[in-house]
């Protein structure tokens, strides 16, 4: 059971940073509907995989996207991302240990792999961070996140796509292979499970479609469904089959 000290210190944060966190301050994606739903996840999904601390999950959800926020970019720039999330959590009724696995997690949320010594809050927030972007306010959030950045494809070389390495991206189609990526990259089939399947195959649907859309006004021969092969590598073969089926 939270106590109420707890409870007041996540309603701080959560009213400290809510400002920080909202468009155009940050990119979509990144906004405070993205941290409650990682919350929200944690609550109702990810805890039948990961044994975690909720109040730990909580306020590392909140701060995980620190250095997405204009108004700390300067001072992460100077301080480090550390020192000013553990100036965030100074007056909270962590310890010092948990407030140390809390920066940890914060800090090493976005590396490609996990690694073996990772926190169960470490790994409980990666799940949480990949999953979230399979579902339709997901698919809504790479776009708006791209969009400021990317065209929506690359009418030359649409297909077959490069790199996904975040700032190596070329369009807005990379992108959204880039999230599809991070399917096989969660850390179990059981994690793999926790994304609703309606919401994987609209995910895939999608793609599908907006490479027939990209094939139709370039000229260039459709060949989504191999890209999508790419990135799923040998999870491809495993999806359901109303997922793995074109033509459904």
């Amino acid at each position: 059971m939270r106590t109420p000290e707890m409870q007041a210190f996540l309603d701080h944060l959560e009213n400290t940073l809510t400002p920080e966190y909202i468009p155009p301050k940050v990119f979509g994606g990144h906004d405070f509907t993205h941290v409650k739903q990682l919350i929200s996840l944690a609550k109702n999904r990810i805890y039948r995989v990961v044994f975690f601390n909720m109040d730990e999950f909580e306020a590392a959800a909140w701060l995980h996207n620190l250095d997405r926020a204009a108004g700390f970019q300067n001072r992460i720039s100077i301080e480090g991302l550390g020192s000013v999330c553990r100036l965030l959590l100074e007056n909270s009724p962590f310890g010092n240990e948990i407030c140390e696995r809390i920066v940890k997690a914060v800090c090493e949320h976005s590396k490609k792999d996990d690694e073996p010594g990772d926190s169960s809050l470490l790994v409980a927030l990666r799940i949480a961070d990949k999953i979230d972007r399979f579902s339709p306010s997901g698919i809504l959030a790479i776009a708006a996140h791209s969009g400021m950045s990317y065209a929506a494809y690359d009418p030359k070389h649409p297909f077959g796509y490069t790199s996904t390495e975040e700032g190596k991206l070329r369009s807005t189609y990379n992108n959204f292979f880039r999230v599809l990526e991070w399917y096989g990259m969660l850390p179990s089939d059981q994690a793999r499970a926790l994304i609703h399947t309606q919401d994987l195959w609209l995910f895939v649907s999608f793609l599908r479609r907006f490479g027939e859309e990209i094939s139709r006004h370039t000229g260039v021969s459709c060949t989504v469904e191999e890209d999508i092969q790419k990135a799923l590598g040998d999870h491809y073969n495993q999806l359901p089959t109303t997922v793995r089926n074109p033509s459904n």
